[in-house]
């Protein structure tokens, strides 16, 4: 029925009575990559670090585990760039000259704060990570209490060019994905030799493309491309899908399960309830998308396509 699935059961690691510790430390770079050659001068880089520790805040009673974990990468934007190493091909699709008068005219003609370069652009990639995790235990009716804390920051740099289009370095976005997720579950059982769990939890994400400039989005669709053999094309402002785009979710779940054995049986009966609340925000070409054929037109203003996003009453 076109539908893939999958279940994923992870079982958490908790404190104890004694205090524990690892930690982590993983490194790799360009020089250690067998086919480094696509790299160019760029380094890569991706470096990783983590620790946990657990152990007791009230013995017997109260125990705590956490994990942070941290991420920092980056590798060279893909596709050809102005001014690289003699001899690299494919080219890049415009000159220094051409990237410098597009500046230029963006800048003092149309006050766009700071369009970029054609140069090599580094895309980073960092990530930071917390998990946490606090066990109340020995309650009545042979009961414990889990709590649970799980903080994402994720962020990646996005710009890519081809030997045809070559895109200013302020031309890319950041996608940034922050998810912050409570859980509490109470695991009790009675004499009977039932039991109940019950767990509530709230899931936060909010994710959102950052742009480095908040200007229209440019294209020149014919310039000289650095093989000086051709044309290429040119972009610049901020990306058009970017000129908007964010997304809001809180999830909320309660759930409730009671267990009855029946000699060689169990019988669960239960609740699930699950609460979604989501804000979609997709403006694209809200700044507007120029298309103009080349800088003297840029120039003259006369651009050959022209698209601006606008909201369309209480929609």
């Amino acid at each position: 029925g076109n539908f893939t699935g999958a279940l994923v059961n992870a079982v958490t690691k908790t404190g104890s009575n004694e205090f524990h510790g690892t930690a982590t430390f993983a490194n790799r770079t360009e020089k250690l990559e067998r086919n480094a050659d696509y790299l160019r001068a760029a380094p890569f880089t991706q470096k990783q670090e983590g620790f946990w520790v657990g152990g007791p805040v009230i013995k017997d009673r109260l125990l705590f585990s956490i994990a942070p974990e941290w991420q920092q990468q980056n590798q060279p934007a893909s596709g050809p760039y102005v001014g690289q190493p003699a001899g690299v091909t494919p080219r890049a699709a415009a000159t220094a000259a051409g990237v410098d008068s597009l500046v230029n005219i963006l800048k003092n003609q149309y006050g766009f704060a700071d369009p970029g370069t054609g140069g090599i652009v580094k895309n980073e990639n960092p990530l930071s990570n917390v998990f946490a995790r606090f066990d109340l235990i020995n309650l009545p009716a042979s009961s414990r209490l889990v709590a649970r804390y799980n903080y994402v920051n994720g962020q990646q740099d996005i710009l890519s060019r081809s030997p045809t289009v070559l895109s200013l370095s302020n031309n890319g976005y950041n996608f940034r994905s922050v998810t912050n997720s409570y859980l509490a579950q109470l695991f009790s059982n009675f004499n009977n030799s039932t039991s109940n769990e019950f767990l509530v939890g709230l899931t936060r994400i909010r994710d959102a493309r950052i742009t480095p400039i908040t200007a229209p989005f440019v294209r020149i669709s014919r310039t000289t491309n650095e093989a000086s053999n051709g044309t290429g094309a040119m972009t610049a402002g901020t990306e058009n899908s970017s000129q908007g785009n964010e997304l809001d979710q809180d999830i909320f779940e309660i759930t409730d399960n009671y267990t009855v054995p029946v000699g060689n049986h169990r019988f669960t009966i239960g609740t699930k309830n699950e609460f979604f609340k989501v804000r979609n925000l997709f403006a694209q070409n809200s700044f507007g998308n120029f298309t103009f054929g080349t800088l003297d037109s840029l120039i003259a203003n006369r651009p050959s396509s022209a698209t601006l996003g606008i909201k369309l009453g209480n929609g």
